[in-house]
């Protein structure tokens, strides 16, 4: 017997995801991401559309059937699903790379070879019987239909492994919470897998799928409120709730407030263009993040070419041994990644030994030594 409230209530759950997929891609912009991220992150969402639309079309199956309707959407629905693992893949990967740094070539072959067999030969059992077929009006396994299984699995289950070595390699809070929510991903479509192998009348792989694109997301947007897009780091706004904190802590915890300042960065963009510009703020960023982790201290990004580093002032004795030290980071990173470009930082620090001191004395002061020390050179 038809149940066709049942189909309905599937229906709409698929055309609700779709809805709000449709408002997380309008969403999904440079902000939240390098182009890559942003680029594979869509890639995801669109063919979690393509997958959700697929199969709305069940809620019609049994008013119109047809074998080779029920067999040409199936194919699409299956080559949706391997896309969303496929290009899921590929999006943890870059994420877990870093900015500046390409996924191994290796990595992708693993990754679309078996993407593009899998998906010629769903379309090619439109004629074997292969990976599916129709018998009495319904729709049955192929015997090879569990390599599908295995390989989105796979790649779900791969792909959570890496992040949770990663999360569990960092000292970043926010690097771990990225990793962490990269996992959970993962987890969530492999749990609907299993729940749907007990409960096959149930609508879990679709809202499983949407929720955890939504998790993603909605880490993305708190990402975008304390961290820089481009680099990466804690940007000024969360970098000035610090300082104010580290402010009210000074009497016991003394601290010295460095701003830094790229040397001629005005002069890196007119020669050599905004994206070797932006290059080099990510170079600089990353000097900065791997200071800050052998210290365990703040770095972020003030503004502009303009950074900052907070540290206890017990790990402070010399600030201008500190610049060069950061200096000679930023030369090894510049070295390693081939941009020939010439910059280091200028900079400017001031002591804070009192609570009664004021954040905006703090910072005037250094930026008064940063203007000094430009000034000479």
């Amino acid at each position: 017997m038809i149940n066709y409230r049942a189909d309905l209530i599937h229906a709409l759950i698929n055309i609700f995801c779709i809805f709000y997929a449709l408002v997380i891609l309008r969403g999904t912009t440079r902000d939240i991401g390098s182009d890559k991220e942003v680029k594979y992150y869509k890639t995801v969402v669109w063919c979690f559309i393509g997958f959700a639309a697929s199969n709305i079309y069940w809620l019609f199956n049994m008013r119109y059937p047809g074998e080779f309707l029920m067999l040409l959407v199936n194919a699409v629905n299956i080559s949706f699903m391997l896309g969303i693992a496929a290009s899921w893949v590929i999006y943890a990967e870059t994420k877990l790379a870093g900015r500046d740094k390409e996924i191994p070539v290796l990595t992708k072959i693993l990754v679309l070879i078996p993407f593009a067999v899998l998906t010629v030969l769903t379309w090619l059992s439109i004629k074997t019987r292969m990976m599916f077929y129709v018998e009495n009006n319904d729709l049955v396994q192929g015997k090879f239909y569990i390599a599908i299984i295995i390989t989105i699995a796979a790649m779900f289950l791969v792909v959570a492994v890496h992040a949770a070595i990663e999360a569990s390699r960092t000292s970043s809070k926010s690097r771990k919470r990225e990793c962490t929510t990269l996992v959970l991903f993962a987890v969530m479509p492999l749990l609907a897998g299993v729940l749907d192998s007990f409960l096959p009348n149930l609508p879990l792989m679709t809202p499983s799928v949407f929720f955890s694109l939504l998790l993603i997301f909605a880490q993305q947007q708190e990402s975008n409120i304390s961290n820089d897009a481009l680099t990466g780091m804690y940007n000024r706004r969360y970098a000035q709730d610090y300082i104010d904190d580290a402010v009210r802590d000074a009497d016991g915890k003394p601290f010295c407030f460095i701003l830094l300042d790229a040397k001629k960065f005005g002069k890196i963009n007119d020669i050599y263009g905004h994206l070797t510009g932006d290059r080099v703020l990510r170079i600089m960023g990353k000097a900065l993040d791997d200071f800050a982790k052998e210290n365990d201290c703040l770095s972020a990004r003030w503004g502009g070419d303009e950074f900052v580093v907070v540290i206890d002032k017990k790990k402070c004795d010399n600030p201008e041994e500190i610049i060069k030290h950061i200096n000679r980071l930023v030369w090894e990173g510049v070295r390693v990644s081939g941009v020939h470009v010439e910059t280091t930082f200028d900079g400017g620090y001031c002591y804070c030994e009192s609570s009664k001191t004021n954040t905006d004395d703090v910072l005037k002061s250094a930026e008064e030594m940063l203007e000094k020390v430009k000034s000479a050179a």
